[in-house]
């Protein structure tokens, strides 16, 4: 348990005191380190005490450092501590071989859970981690639950210890340990009663739950080996809205996807039933935000179009939210006079029809299905790109832009800004 030394800051408390590049901190303040959490929290006292390890031998180095004084201490990239379990639902395990290193790695790191949103499932915890996790007062988690049903929790996600999630989660909520879960659904597992026992007792006022959101399984056609599932019909979606709703009455932070909305046919609830908006990563409350901010921004969207673009657009979108899409492009176009706003539907070929999200949309599908005219201007959803400007099989802005032969317009995937590329 130790983590080693990248780089030193200039003018930082870590250089008066003498650390090293490549030295190994063991302890600060006699509390052990091994991971940028540790060193952010316990690094934060105003007299500080490290054990190092230098060229195999240890020492101690300490200081007093002032709250202007940056710590200064650049540390490795974070180990993410990966998933334990093998769930009957995994996406990850539904991926096709041969992409890119990032999109197979099953994230269940609680530190990531607290510093980005992340969900996990816990099981990966020692007592002591847990302990520390404690100790810490790591607040909120994200926390995936599936079922408080212990047996079928633990049928649903393939692990071989005992874990009681109940037992957890009374216990970080006994400790000021607020969380954020999520249900993943799949139809004859874990929804209708399952599913109703689940929101009762994480709406308990013995637990700390913040908020419970909702969504069902996503299937890919590259599931072999797998078990079989199902997807979710109309009808079986109008059912789990309906639980949603029932429990929603004495506890309002229970959250359906929107994807449940799409699939059972129903409107998108106002914002007011997302609150704060705070599973939007979790894809609920996303067409709802997109809705509004189109209202509050289309005048200055359309002038942007007609000042910088002067094209007619077509709306590059996948099959789920294309309902959306056109009623945008619908109204976009009264306001782009001479210039016309069209929707081109992208079925996903690449990971298979049950999966209609625009962000899991690869471009090899988009060239194959995209038809564009003369003096026509696809427009896409930053959600198709990763961080890096990359499509799920890897290609850029900039050979889309040459294998399409024109620009593109990239907006953000709620609407809040726009470029031409």
């Amino acid at each position: 348990m130790a983590i080693r030394v990248k780089n030193i800051e200039i003018n930082s408390f870590a250089q008066e005191i003498g650390l090293r590049k490549n030295d190994l901190i063991l302890k600060i303040n006699d509390m052990f380190v091994e991971d940028f959490l540790d060193l952010n929290y316990f690094g934060a006292e105003e007299k500080l005490k490290l054990e190092v390890i230098r060229d195999e031998h240890k020492l101690v180095l300490q200081g007093k450092k002032s709250f202007e004084t940056p710590l200064g201490i650049v540390i490795d990239q974070h180990h993410c501590r990966e998933c334990v379990n093998n769930c009957i639902f995994c996406f990850i395990d539904q991926m096709p071989a041969g992409m890119r290193e990032t999109l197979y790695v099953k994230d269940d790191d609680y530190t990531y859970s607290f510093i980005y949103g992340n969900y996990v499932t816990l099981t990966n915890m020692s007592p002591q981690k847990l302990d520390k996790l404690i100790k810490l007062k790591i607040s909120p988690l994200y926390i995936s639950v599936h079922s408080t049903n212990s047996e079928l929790r633990k049928e649903m996600m393939r692990y071989k210890q005992d874990f009681e999630i109940l037992d957890i989660l009374k216990r970080l909520a006994e400790n000021g340990i607020e969380y954020h879960t999520q249900l993943v659904l799949v139809p004859g597992f874990n929804d209708g009663k399952e599913l109703e026992r689940s929101l009762g007792d994480l709406a308990s006022g013995d637990l700390a739950t913040l908020g419970i959101g909702v969504v069902p399984v996503g299937l890919t056609k590259h599931r072999e080996g797998l078990p079989q599932l199902p997807l979710f019909t109309q009808e079986e979606s109008v059912k789990v809205i309906n639980i949603i709703d029932k429990y929603r009455e004495d506890f309002p932070y229970i959250y359906a996807s929107d994807e449940f909305y799409i699939k059972a046919d129903l409107p998108i609830p106002d914002a007011d039933y997302y609150h704060d908006f705070e599973e939007i990563e979790n894809g609920i409350g996303m067409v709802r935000m997109l809705l509004d901010n189109w209202k509050y921004h289309k005048a200055k969207f359309a002038d942007f179009i007609l000042t910088e673009v002067k094209q007619d657009l077509v709306f590059v979108t996948g099959v789920s939210a294309q309902k959306y899409i056109k009623q945008i492009a619908y109204e976009l176009a009264e306001l782009i006079t001479p210039y016309k706003a069209e929707v081109q539907v992208i079925k996903n070929d690449f990971l298979g029809a049950g999966v209609t999200v625009c962000g899991l949309l690869s471009f090899a599908d988009i060239s194959a299905q995209i038809k564009l005219s003369h003096g026509q201007i696809p427009l896409f959803s930053q959600d198709i790109f990763n961080s890096q400007g990359l499509t799920l099989d890897n290609f850029d802005h900039d050979y889309i832009k040459k294998e399409l032969k024109r620009n593109v317009v990239i907006i953000s995937p709620m609407f809040e800004e726009w470029s031409l590329r």
